[in-house]
C-alpha cells in the first residue's frame, strides 16, 4: 500500500517544466532537469529518463535519480549519466511504442519478469511506470521517462492521466531542446567549412560525417554547383555509400525548377505525389531510387548559386523541421561556396599579377593578360582599348586596341565598329561604375541601344563594359561578351573588376616606365650641362647660381634658394637665389641656432621635406615660417657632405601639389652634384687664403731679419698677428718666459690696463700659465666656469682669450695672447706668431 499523491496543478507543473533551466539547447541539463521535477512529482524510488538520437533512434543519454530516504525533505542527487548503455530491456521499449498513448503501468513486475532488465533487477524494482516521449501517437518516441518503486503498487487513473500531461510537457520541452541542439550543430559546421575548406572537391566530402547527427543523411547527399558562364551544373555526390561526380551537364528536373523559382522543395513520397509536381526526379548515373527529398537552393542573395539535396528511400522520412535545418545549413555552405570562388579568384588575380610584373613592355604582357582574362570570366571575346594616359608631360606611343577569343560584329565594316567602340570608350572613360548587362535582347542601356539588333544576332546574350581607371585617370576600357546569360553575382563581378585594375595596371605602368625613361634622359642631359658649368668655373656663387638657373628649368618651381652654414660665424645665409623673391631672399643671415621652419628641420633632422600644402598638411604647417604670401608647396633637400648637413636647397611654388617624387629624387641627386661644387670651391677658396698667409709670414720675415732691437721685434710679431685676427681683436699681449724663474713677463702690449704694463706672474697662474705648462693652445670664455676662477685681468671686459705657446725646437720661448671683446669670437690661425719668433731667432 502506499500514501495517496497530492498533484500540482497544471499550470504550476507547466511552469516548473519550463523555467530553472540556466542553458536552453543542453540536452545533459534538460534531462536532469526533467527527471527532478518526475520525482519531485511522483515520489518513486528511483526516477529513470533515457533519450534516444531523434535522427538515428539510437540510444544517447540516460539520467537516473535514487531517492534514498523517503522521510528525508533532502534533494535526490544524480548518479553518473549511462551513455554507453540502455538500463531499460528492449522488449520494454518495443511495447510502449505499441501501446496505445505509449503509456505502460506494472504494478507486479514478478508477474510480467519479460520486462526486468538487469539494471532493474540489481535495484530490486517490484513495481514501474513507463510512458514514451516522441512527438505524437503512433510516431518514434525520442525519450523514455521510467518511475521504478521497490513495493508493488497499482497507479491509479488520477496518476497516469497526470503521467500523460506531464510526459507530453515533457516531449514539447525535450524536442525543443533537441531542435536547439541541432542549430547549434549547424552553426559548428559552418565554422568548420568555412574556416578548413578550399576546394568545392573536398566540401561534400568534410560535410557529410559533419551532418549525420543533424539530418538523416545516411543514404544520399547531393550537392550541385551552377556555372553562371556555361549554364551548367557540377554534381558532387554520396549514394549509399559510393562517391558521384558529374561535370558540365545541364540542369533538369527537380534542379532546373529549385534554381529556377529559388525555392525549397519538400517530397515526402515522391510514389504518390509525382502527379502533383511540374518535374521529373532527374536520374543521375550511379544512384539507387528514392522516395522523400529535400531539395534548398543555394542562394547568394537572389541569384542562385547551386542545390543541396538529402534523400531516402523511405517516405515520410523527412519533415518541414528538417528542412528548416537544412536552409540553415543551406547558408554556410552557400557562404563556403563564395568564400571558395572568391579564393579561386584570388588565385588568377595573383597569376595574372605575376604575368603582368614579369615584364615591362606593353602590348606582350596585355595580350597574355586577355587570354587568362578570357579564360578565368568564360566569356567568347575580350576587348581591350587602351587610351593615352596623361600623368606625364613626356608623349608615348599610341596603343593599339587588342582583342582576343571569338571575332564578333563579323558583318559589321570596320569603321562602324570602332565607330561605336570610340563612342563607348569616350563616355565610359568618364564613368567610375562597371556596366554588367545579363539580357542584352532587352537592355534600356542607351549605351547599347544602337547595336543591340547586332549583338542579338551575334548571339551574345550578357556583356560587361569596364573603365580603367588608375588613381581617377582614365587609362583604358575593357569589354567582355558572353554568348550565355549571365547572372552577374558578386564573385563574378569582383574578378571581372579585379581583371579590369590588373589591365588598367599594365597600362599605366607601361606608360609610365616609358615617360620614365625619357625623363631620365632629360635629367641626365641636364646633370651633364650643370657639370660642365661647374668645371668651368672655381666661383662659388657663379657654380650655385648656374645650378639654380638650370634646376628650375626642369622641376616645376617658380622660385629656389640654395642656404649654406658658416662654421665660423655659425649663421646660415642665402648664397644663391631664383625668382622673384630672389633680392629679398639674398639678404638672409641668421645665426643656426635660431634657423626656424622647414629649413631648420631639414638642417637638423638630414632628411628631404617635400609639403603639398605648407598652410594645411600636419604636421609641416606648424613648422612652417612664411616668408613669401604667395607660396603653397615647398619642396627642400638637405645639403649632405659625408654625414653633416653643410646647406638646405628649397624650391617653393604656388601650386599645390607641384612637386612629385621623381622631382624630389633628381634634386637629390643634384644636391650631391652641388656639394661636390661647393666643396671644391671652399677648398679653393681656403688655398688662396692660406697663400695669403703664406706671403704675410714671408713679409714678417723680412722685417725681422732687419730688426736687431728685441723690443720692437716683440712688438712687431704681436702687430702682425692682431692684423691677422682684423676685426676679431685689437687687443692683446706678448710674454716672455723666464725659466730659470719659472716666471712669465709682459713684453708687448696693446689695450693692456695701465697698472698692469709690463707685469708678469707665475707659471702656476693664470689661464696664460696653464698654456706655458702644457704647451697646447686655449680659446676660452674667461667668464665660464673652471676658467674664470684662475683668470687674470689684463685687459678690461674681456670676453674671450685666445692664448697661442711660442715654441722652439720643443721649447717654450713665450706666448701671444689676443684678448677678444666679444662673447663667441671665430679663431685665426695664431701659429704664425710662432714662426715670426723662430724666424727672429
Amino acid at each position: 500500500m502506499h500514501d495517496k499523491l497530492t498533484f500540482p496543478p497544471l499550470s504550476e507543473l507547466t511552469q516548473r517544466l519550463t523555467t530553472g533551466v540556466t542553458e536552453r539547447g543542453n540536452l545533459a541539463e534538460m534531462l536532469l532537469h526533467i527527471t527532478r521535477e518526475a520525482q519531485d512529482v511522483f515520489l518513486p524510488d528511483l526516477c529513470l529518463l533515457t533519450a534516444y538520437h531523434p535522427i538515428t533512434g539510437d540510444f544517447h543519454y540516460a539520467r537516473i535519480l535514487y531517492r534514498e530516504d523517503p522521510s528525508s525533505s533532502a534533494q535526490p542527487q544524480p548518479q553518473t549519466p549511462l551513455p554507453n548503455q540502455n538500463p531499460l530491456h528492449a522488449s520494454l521499449a518495443q511495447k510502449l511504442d505499441e501501446t496505445q498513448m505509449g503509456l505502460l503501468c506494472i504494478p507486479d513486475l514478478n508477474t510480467t519478469p519479460t520486462y526486468q532488465s538487469e539494471s532493474l533487477h540489481r535495484e530490486k524494482v517490484q513495481a514501474l511506470g513507463a510512458i514514451a516521449l516522441q512527438k505524437g501517437a503512433g510516431r518514434p518516441h525520442f525519450g523514455v521517462l521510467l518511475l521504478a518503486f521497490r513495493q508493488s503498487r497499482n497507479f491509479s487513473s488520477e496518476e497516469q492521466e497526470v503521467l500523460r500531461q506531464f510526459a507530453l510537457m515533457a516531449s514539447f520541452i525535450l524536442q525543443e531542446t533537441w531542435l536547439l541542439q541541432r542549430y547549434r550543430e549547424i552553426t559548428h559546421i559552418g565554422q568548420i567549412i568555412n574556416q578548413e575548406v578550399t576546394s568545392v572537391e573536398t566540401l561534400l566530402q568534410t560535410l557529410h560525417p559533419l551532418i549525420q547527427n543533424v539530418l538523416d543523411t545516411r543514404h544520399a547527399l547531393m550537392l550541385a554547383i551552377h556555372q553562371a558562364p556555361t549554364h551548367t551544373r557540377d554534381l558532387y555526390g554520396i549514394d549509399e555509400g559510393n562517391y558521384i561526380r558529374e561535370d558540365n551537364r545541364a540542369p533538369a528536373g527537380a534542379s532546373r525548377y529549385v534554381l529556377q523559382e529559388r525555392t525549397s522543395v519538400l517530397i515526402q513520397h515522391w510514389q504518390e505525389e509525382k502527379q502533383n509536381h511540374p518535374f521529373r526526379i532527374a536520374h543521375v548515373q550511379g544512384t539507387a531510387p528514392k522516395q522523400s527529398f529535400i531539395y534548398v537552393p543555394l542562394l547568394m542573395g537572389d541569384i542562385p548559386i547551386g542545390i543541396f539535396s538529402i534523400q531516402h528511400p523511405q517516405p515520410h522520412a523527412y519533415t518541414q523541421e528538417d528542412v528548416a535545418i537544412l536552409e540553415i545549413l543551406a547558408n554556410h555552405i552557400t557562404l563556403a561556396i563564395n568564400n571558395i570562388r572568391l579564393y579561386d579568384s584570388l588565385l588568377q588575380l595573383n597569376e595574372i599579377g605575376r604575368l603582368l610584373t614579369s615584364q615591362i613592355e606593353l602590348q606582350y604582357p596585355l595580350q597574355a593578360t586577355l587570354k587568362k582574362i578570357l579564360s578565368a570570366t568564360g566569356a567568347e571575346t575580350v576587348l581591350l582599348y587602351p587610351t593615352l594616359a596623361s600623368h606625364t608631360v613626356y608623349d608615348t606611343a599610341p596603343l593599339q586596341p587588342l582583342i582576343e577569343g571569338v571575332p564578333l560584329l563579323s558583318h559589321l565594316s570596320n569603321e562602324s565598329f570602332w565607330s561605336w567602340q570610340d563612342s563607348v570608350t569616350e563616355k565610359m572613360a568618364s564613368q567610375q561604375q562597371t556596366l554588367f548587362e545579363p539580357e542584352c535582347a532587352s537592355t534600356r542601356e542607351r549605351l547599347l541601344h544602337d547595336i543591340r539588333p547586332i549583338l542579338t544576332q551575334e548571339g551574345i546574350k550578357s556583356l560587361a563594359i569596364m573603365p580603367l581607371h588608375v588613381e581617377q585617370e582614365a587609362v583604358g576600357v575593357l569589354s567582355l561578351f558572353f554568348q550565355q546569360t549571365q547572372y552577374f553575382d558578386t564573385p563574378q563581378k569582383l574578378l571581372i573588376e579585379g581583371l579590369a585594375h590588373f589591365a588598367a595596371i599594365a597600362i599605366r605602368n607601361a606608360q609610365t616606365f616609358n615617360g620614365l625613361l625619357q625623363r631620365r634622359i632629360h635629367e641626365l642631359e641636364i646633370l651633364q650641362r650643370i657639370d660642365k658649368e661647374l668645371n668651368s668655373s672655381l666661383s662659388l656663387e657663379a657654380i650655385l647660381a648656374s645650378l639654380l638657373r638650370n634646376a628650375c628649368a626642369f622641376v616645376p618651381a617658380e622660385g629656389a634658394i640654395i642656404l649654406l652654414q658658416d662654421s665660423k660665424k655659425q649663421t646660415l645665409e642665402t648664397r644663391a637665389a631664383y625668382g622673384p623673391n630672389a633680392e629679398y631672399y639674398l639678404r638672409f643671415k641668421t645665426p643656426i641656432s635660431e634657423v626656424r621652419g622647414l629649413t631648420g628641420w631639414v638642417l637638423h633632422y638630414k632628411q628631404p621635406v617635400c609639403v603639398n600644402n605648407v598652410h594645411r598638411d600636419s604636421p609641416w604647417n606648424r613648422f612652417y615660417v612664411g616668408v613669401a604670401p604667395n607660396t603653397t608647396s615647398e619642396l627642400a633637400i638637405p645639403l649632405l657632405d659625408g654625414g653633416q648637413a653643410i646647406g638646405v636647397l628649397n624650391f617653393e611654388s604656388s601650386r599645390e601639389g607641384a612637386f612629385r617624387q621623381e622631382d624630389q629624387d633628381f634634386l637629390q641627386t643634384l644636391a650631391g652634384q652641388a656639394v661636390l661644387a661647393i666643396t671644391k670651391a671652399q677648398a679653393y677658396e681656403r688655398e688662396k687664403r692660406l697663400a695669403g698667409e703664406r706671403q704675410v709670414l714671408y713679409d714678417i720675415s723680412k722685417e725681422l731679419t732687419s730688426q736687431l732691437d728685441p723690443q720692437k721685434v716683440f712688438e712687431l710679431i704681436l702687430e702682425k698677428a692682431l692684423e691677422l685676427m682684423k676685426e676679431k681683436s685689437r687687443t692683446g699681449c706678448l710674454m716672455r718666459y723666464d725659466r730659470e724663474r719659472q716666471r712669465l713677463w709682459m713684453a708687448a702690449e696693446r689695450g693692456v690696463l695701465p697698472d698692469k704694463k709690463g707685469s708678469g706672474h707665475s707659471v702656476n697662474e693664470g689661464i696664460v700659465g696653464q698654456v706655458a705648462r702644457t704647451k697646447q693652445l686655449l680659446n676660452v670664455d674667461p667668464s665660464q666656469p673652471g676658467w674664470k676662477d684662475i683668470y687674470l685681468s689684463y685687459i678690461r671686459d674681456t670676453r674671450s682669450e685666445l692664448a697661442v705657446p711660442m715654441v722652439a725646437n720643443g721649447e717654450l720661448k713665450g706666448y701671444s695672447i689676443s684678448k677678444v671683446r666679444r662673447k663667441r669670437p671665430l679663431m685665426r690661425v695664431m701659429s704664425v706668431s710662432c714662426a715670426a719668433w723662430q724666424i727672429w731667432q
